[in-house]
């Protein structure tokens, strides 16, 4: 995954079966109502020898709502994407987002795919597929250092007139950069200083253009059409 595009598990709809749509706004659900006919069962969970699965354009596309209250529209999807978990290959469909601070989010469809069991407390999942040893996860007990926060929710109480302070970190400790760890100064090590302790402060520079003697300084006036062309160059324009 790149970093400013997070991927969401697609929708299933609970009418036909099918991913990248809701029951709401499927249309077999809508042309068997008036027949009294039950709604499928969801498919089993698709399988694909394809090593990288091309990116969809979704038929509809649908808008995700996001913790902090903004909308996202998703308009591409990847079918049949490849999620291993402890060594076991699981699959599942995925929509693409602009968004950072995730990768993935896996859903509820997809647990359900996987018979999976979560313990909260433990911060374990199992996943129990028929006839197959369990699948046992666990997630890492990292506690974070500080309180953060998604660049969303930065912005939206930035909007809000939350105070805000833009900070610039020096480390003092770190060494000088030298000539050669410069892209570009390094290939004018004759003009640099072979430290660089800061950016140079701004002075003034004596600055000159040496010329020819006895040049003398060269005037173009500006074109200027005679009335009689100016006037031919309308007629012409009105003709085209």
């Amino acid at each position: 995954m790149y970093s400013g595009v997070f991927f969401l598990e697609l929708p299933v709809c609970y009418g036909c079966g099918m991913r990248g749509h809701i029951q709401r706004h499927c249309h077999a659900s809508c042309q068997g109502a008036g027949r009294g006919s039950a709604p499928s069962s969801s498919p089993a969970v698709a399988t694909s020898s394809s090593p990288s699965p091309a990116r969809e354009q979704l038929h509809e596309p649908f808008s995700v709502s996001t913790l902090v209250g903004e909308s996202i529209l998703a308009t591409r999807a990847y079918k049949s994407c490849v999620v291993m978990v402890r060594g076991r290959d699981t699959m599942t469909d995925l929509i693409e987002l602009g968004m950072v601070d995730f990768d993935v989010i896996m859903g509820m469809y997809w647990l359900y795919s996987c018979f999976a069991k979560l313990d909260c407390r433990t911060r374990t999942m199992r996943l129990e597929f028929p006839n197959e040893p369990v699948v046992e996860w666990k997630g890492d007990n990292v506690v974070p250092k500080g309180r953060f926060i998604s660049y969303l929710k930065a912005a939206k109480m930035i909007r809000k007139w939350c105070i805000y302070h833009l900070v610039h970190v020096t480390d003092t400790d770190a060494e000088a950069p030298n000539l050669e760890s410069v892209p570009v100064v390094n290939e004018f090590s004759d003009f640099f200083p072979d430290e660089l302790s800061s950016v140079l402060p701004d002075r003034e520079i004596d600055f000159g253009i040496d010329v020819i003697p006895g040049m003398q300084p060269i005037s173009i006036p500006p074109y200027k059409m005679a009335p009689t062309k100016l006037k031919e160059l309308k007629e012409k324009l009105k003709d085209c």
